[in-house]
């Protein structure tokens, strides 16, 4: 059960990786969707398919929480085990692809301003910053993006793993002291400070907090849950996020945070409903399906660097492809745009699998130095 579970969960993982692509790739190729001149049932679907940005984001949070914190705790638990050789081993993996992305993505950020700004592409990412100081590349190989130190040159994305990554910590400091009060000391210490940093780190907290608790009563929730009713509970979440969070102009500035993470609480609720729900699905279960079980196990070091790392190259291929073809950056559909959103989503793929693939290596070389397991790990 554990094993299929597992399997289910590194999909909608991929799933949630996916969402994020397609938004951000949508973002920059083509105008937003009120800014459309004629709309069409086919449009109309493209849009809403890709505009599902930030709801992976939950569902990435939520899953990590699930899979980093559910799967840990199982492991901690099992006598003999090492829980910090077991930290030790996930920071080596996640170095392992952050420096080569983060050198990589730098390079290309900053060949892309020099060389392309003329079209208009960094200067549209409002969140692009021109700083590549040596300075500004050791401060983003910590986890503070966010907190501290925005990301370096276009990988914003790069505070989604500092909020994974603290949360992680947090969860471990909670569940790993023999004394109780020393945990939630611990715990409740990080939380606050990474809070009071980035306020917005509260709704990522309890979402990652609520998918390590699941992972660890799942077996007693199923049997709470029917397909039908979580499907229902699903969409309905989904529909919520989705037209309340378009709208959220409207909300006063000072409750804006507090409404958006409450819709990301109630849309990682319908989440786990279906999820649970899921579990048992014979797809998952199917022990002929070799090909599924292998993509979710090689799933974490692939879909980290989609999720930190694809924002420089995407970027610099959207301006070397508006320079080259004299498309404008978010301009009005049209079957050319069409072809450069495949396009550059088969990129960012082909990048991260050649990442995820340097850093498999880069952990053998190192872990086998360390008398560490060279493996990948699931979570």
């Amino acid at each position: 059960m554990n094993k299929h579970f597992v399997t289910m969960l590194g999909w909608w993982r991929w799933l949630a990786a996916f969402a994020v692509v397609l938004y951000h790739v949508r973002f920059l190729l083509l105008a937003p969707y009120d800014d459309v001149a004629e709309k069409g049932v086919l449009l109309n679907l493209f849009y809403f398919g890709t505009s599902l940005g930030h709801e992976g984001f939950v569902l990435y949070m939520l899953v990590s929480g699930m899979l980093l914190g559910g799967l840990s705790l199982r492991r901690w638990k099992l006598q003999g085990a090492g829980a910090w050789r077991d930290i030790a081993h996930k920071a080596l993996w996640f170095y392992a692809f952050l420096v080569p992305g983060l050198l990589l993505g730098g390079l290309l950020d900053l060949t892309g301003h020099c060389e392309l700004r003329s079209t208009g592409t960094y200067a549209y990412f409002d969140q692009f910053t021109p700083d590549f100081s040596l300075r500004a590349v050791a401060e983003n190989l910590l986890p503070v993006q966010r907190f501290i130190v925005p990301g370096l040159g276009s990988n914003s994305m790069l505070y989604l793993l500092a909020y994974e990554c603290w949360a992680y910590l947090a969860f471990a400091a909670f569940v790993l002291p023999t004394r109780r009060r020393t945990g939630a000391v611990l715990g409740a210490f990080v939380a606050i400070v990474g809070s009071v940093l980035a306020p917005e780190f509260v709704g990522y907290l309890l979402l990652w907090m609520m998918g390590a608790g699941v992972y660890h009563y799942r077996l007693r929730l199923q049997e709470r849950l029917g397909r039908g009713r979580a499907f229902v509970l699903f969409v309905a979440s989904l529909l919520t996020s989705r037209v309340v969070g378009s709208h959220l102009s409207e909300v006063p500035e000072q409750y804006v945070l507090v409404v958006r993470s409450l819709l990301d609480l109630q849309f990682g609720i319908g989440l786990t409903c279906l999820l649970l729900a899921l579990g048992s699905s014979r797809i998952y279960r199917d022990r002929r399906s070799v090909l599924l079980w292998r993509l979710a196990r090689g799933f974490p070091a692939a879909n980290s660097v989609i999720f930190a790392c694809h924002f420089p190259l995407m970027m610099f291929a959207v301006a070397a492809a508006s320079r080259a073809f004299g498309v404008p950056i978010a301009g009005q559909p049209q079957p050319l745009l069409f072809a450069l959103f495949g396009l550059v989503v088969a990129l960012i793929y082909a990048y991260a699998w050649a990442l995820s693939q340097l850093a498999r290596r880069l952990v053998r070389l190192l872990g086998a130095a360390r008398g560490m397991p060279v493996a990948p790990v699931t979570a």
